[in-house]
């Protein structure tokens, strides 16, 4: 059972990640990887249930990423799924409590916020501009930061929010939008 570092879990996604739908079944049965995995990689968290909420796929189709819900609010088991190789790549337990400032009886939007829009990098999804923020939510983009660093080489080390605050920044934001897109 391999628990990923979070250099190898992060390997893992290529944007934009696209949510599985609901009752999709999954590309092979992982429930037996699932019932292996040490318990101390729980983190104390119990995921006993196995009941699943979201399920992502990466851009390329190479990898599923399944998310056992813990009773920990904001708390998930993700197990990594090769489907290419038709294996478990492995795990990581992902708190966005902990990742991303979430308190465990906050609101859910903000949880699902996180979900969808992954690492941010240097920027706090909040303090994007709402049109930003619909754009990134519209595309279900899970690392948003570094998919617009790929095609704005102006980013140079700026976040998101610094060089949308300035005209022409937020130009080459929506330019960057737009080839995605269309027109907007």
């Amino acid at each position: 059972m391999k628990r990923l570092t979070e250099s190898e879990y992060h390997a893992t996604f290529s944007i934009p990640m696209l949510r599985v739908s609901d009752g999709a079944d999954p590309p092979f049965d992982f429930w037996g990887y699932f019932d292996q995995i040490p318990a101390d990689d729980f983190e104390n968290h119990d995921c006993s249930d196995g009941s699943i909420t979201y399920i992502w796929r990466d851009s390329t189709s190479c990898f599923e990423h399944i998310l056992v819900n813990s009773k920990t609010e904001n708390v998930f088991m993700v197990l990594i799924l090769d489907i290419r190789a038709a294996n478990v790549l492995g795990h990581r337990l992902l708190s966005l409590n902990r990742e991303y400032g979430i308190d465990g009886r906050s609101d859910s939007a903000k949880a699902q916020t996180a979900i969808v829009c992954g690492q941010l990098g240097k920027t706090e999804f909040s303090k994007l501009p709402h049109w930003i923020q619909r754009k990134i939510q519209e595309l279900k983009m899970l690392n948003p930061e570094q998919w617009i660093q790929r095609r704005i080489a102006a980013l140079d080390n700026r976040s998101v929010a610094e060089l949308a605050i300035t005209p022409e920044g937020e130009q080459m934001v929506r330019e960057c939008f737009s080839r995605v897109l269309g027109r907007f």
